[in-house]
């Protein structure tokens, strides 16, 4: 069971395949010309992963080379990416050549950089193996490295040649991981389809329980929003793309507050959720009905509680999120589900007053 997306930018294509046993049966594989190489890099908690895919690479004709890492934000650092460097150098790898990516999103922001920069640019398959990079960050061709001022500033736009995300990749992932992802997929279903939140609704839990027959077709949905987005904007210039951002503006400022220790990025974007689909009610624009429905499902998912944390604090990171517009936050918000839009003059009473109901949910 398995399908093929394909996300067609006015450069080129590639397949992203969601299904079972694609590690031993790699569809789609890149031409490799003469001499294929392969680097391998992989998170070495799932450093298994890497064995049937190299296995098959090999019994293809490809020379191979692994590189196992420990992961951290701290591996997203230019420092620490001269050994994938040195690796590809070690392997003499051309152009022609390609960088496997097989982790979650710190490798593959690092390994996609990594592949734009290398002689100028060469060419990378993504195997994401936690939910949340199969339905959101390994799509869409964002690569980056961090600065010491902050995450993700070092960068660039360079797609990869294809996706492979196979749900085995994830039975070994933790709870909090699987909610994490789970988060993702809830604000893929809140901005763009009914049909999809209905679905969640009834089978979140047999998701988070990665239940294939659930499960595939939730990141084959997932992609495919994602690609459609990545497609309309591929440089996140023309705002198409600020949809994916709903529910970001104070997942990030959570992230940050509390020093990136003590959220999962999708358990930190399902607290920007129910902020914001809150917001979306106190500010007119969600019926209250409506936004009941929503912060119902938002609150059953379990998530570490808030911190406690004065709203001056999280207020200053807000005002640095990266869609501000001078001193004005661009918050993704909703008029129902499936239909977002951008607001600019959020009054500060309106922000105070969310921040004070979703701290007493029961109030």
């Amino acid at each position: 069971m398995s399908q093929t997306l394909w996300l067609k930018l006015p450069h080129g294509e590639y397949p992203v395949v969601v299904g079972q046993d694609l590690l031993t049966t790699l569809p789609h594989w890149p031409d490799g010309g003469e001499a294929p190489k392969a680097l391998i890099l992989v998170d070495q908690a799932v450093s298994a992963l890497a064995d049937p895919l190299e296995a098959e690479l090999q019994h293809r004709g490809w020379a191979t080379a692994r590189l196992s890492v420990s992961v951290s934000e701290d591996f997203k650092q230019l420092d620490a990416l001269m050994e994938v460097y040195g690796a590809l150098l070690d392997l003499k790898a051309t152009r022609e050549s390609i960088l496997v990516a097989i982790g979650g999103g710190v490798i593959g922001d690092a390994a996609g950089f990594v592949a734009a920069t290398y002689q100028r640019g060469i060419r990378w398959v993504g195997v994401p193996t936690t939910l949340l990079a199969q339905v959101d960050s390994a799509l869409g061709g964002k690569t980056a490295v961090n600065h010491p001022r902050g995450k993700n500033l070092i960068g660039a736009f360079h797609q990869p040649s294809l996706v492979l995300s196979d749900p085995a990749c994830l039975n070994t992932l933790p709870e909090r991981d699987r909610i994490s992802g789970l988060g993702e997929i809830v604000k893929y279903a809140l901005t763009y389809s009914p049909e999809f939140l209905t679905e969640l609704e009834q089978h979140w839990r047999r998701l988070l329980a990665l239940d294939p027959a659930v499960l595939v077709p939730a990141v084959a949905r997932c992609c495919e929003l994602k690609l459609q987005a990545v497609a309309a904007d591929e440089h996140d210039v023309l705002g198409i793309r600020e949809v994916l951002n709903f529910g970001h503006t104070f997942g990030h400022a959570l992230e940050a507050a509390t020093a990136y220790g003590s959220f999962r990025h999708g358990e930190a974007v399902l607290w920007g959720m129910r902020f914001a689909v809150k917001l979306s009610q106190v500010c007119g624009h969600l019926p209250e009905a409506q936004a009941l429905r929503l912060l119902t499902l938002l609150w059953q998912i379990p998530v570490p509680p808030l911190p406690a944390l004065a709203w001056p604090v999280l207020r200053n990171h807000i005002k640095h999120d990266k869609k501000a517009r001078g001193n004005r936050v661009r918050w993704v918000l909703l008029q129902d589900v499936g239909q977002v839009y951008l607001d600019l003059d959020v009054p500060e009473a309106a922000l105070e007053q969310v921040w004070v109901s979703i701290n007493h949910p029961g109030s």
